[in-house]
């Protein structure tokens, strides 16, 4: 019986790097699991045809309780000039993101899995990008088998202590429930 190699992309969205951090440790999760990982922002990935992938988790912050929008983005470009001084932007963070990548992805039966980063404050407050994304990702026929990651991070968005290694380890947990469903291959 010839064993296939299972792959996972982690595609993100990301404003000034916390999302982009967890991301990475998901994918780090899901490599120390065993299975091949990629780890991409959704702006360097073709949503027609993301690729042959067994599982795709896919996450974004929280901008205004949900998944941001061309103007949350764009007010957090501003942000940076008031509120996050000494912060820097990530590349291209004020183009098109996770919202309108997944508009056009090809997701049809895909397994997947979401995450979030959001305020430290009680989700009434703050909101979550978490279903809204599931919601989106199940509009294009994708299977979404696990329950969402939301990474906590402070005022000025900055991950608070142990929200990588809570990252990692949803990544190692995710390879460790995996059961085929809606895998592509």
């Amino acid at each position: 019986m010839m064993q296939t190699t299972r792959r996972a992309l982690v595609a993100y969205e990301s404003l000034f790097g916390a999302t982009r951090r967890i991301a990475e440790a998901i994918a780090e999760g899901i490599r120390d699991s065993g299975v091949v990982a990629e780890c991409r922002s959704v702006r360097d990935i073709p949503a027609a045809d993301p690729g042959d992938y067994d599982l795709i988790v896919v996450g974004a912050p929280t901008h205004a309780r949900t998944m941001p929008t061309r103007e949350s983005r764009l007010e957090g470009g501003r942000w940076q000039e008031y509120r996050m001084r000494g912060r820097t932007l990530e590349a291209r963070a004020t183009e098109p993101g996770l919202r309108e990548w997944i508009a056009e992805a090809a997701l049809d039966g895909c397994r997947s899995a979401v995450f979030t980063t959001r305020a430290d404050l009680p989700r009434l407050l703050s909101g979550s990008a978490g279903r809204p994304i599931e919601r989106q990702l199940r509009k294009r026929g994708a299977v979404v088998t696990d329950s969402a990651l939301e990474a906590l991070v402070d005022d000025h968005s900055l991950l608070l202590p142990g929200q990588t290694d809570r990252a990692r380890a949803w990544g190692a947990l995710l390879v460790g429930t995996w059961r085929g469903v809606g895998s592509r291959g």
